[in-house]
């Protein structure tokens, strides 16, 4: 089975019920691909949008932060949507990032 995004919600439920990201539907299943035109490179059709991911580098919410970006690449993700408009989105990131 391919995951498609109704399969994501459909499964989602009981992600978070599990709290298992690797037992999951998800770490069992193939991702959809899309390939990049311009260069052919395949990559997953499902990214993580991250508006939300800003605040204090110190703040409570980066465990949670992390802890999401790190099942999301266990899980095969490789998409991240971030912009400078999403006020320090990126900064966090970064740091989450070069802390792995």
């Amino acid at each position: 089975m391919k995951l498609s995004r109704r399969n994501l919600i459909k499964y989602a439920g009981a992600i978070a019920a599990t709290n298992s990201f690797e037992v999951s539907i998800l770490a069992q299943t193939a991702l959809n691909m899309a390939t990049i035109p311009s260069s052919g490179q395949k990559v997953p059709q499902i990214g993580i949008g991250c508006r939300n991911y800003r605040g204090a580098l110190n703040s409570d919410e980066m465990p949670v932060f992390e802890d999401t970006l790190t099942r999301f690449h266990r899980g095969g993700g490789k998409i991240l949507d971030t912009s400078p408009n999403y006020g320090n989105s990126e900064e966090i990131i970064g740091q989450i990032m070069n802390s792995q």
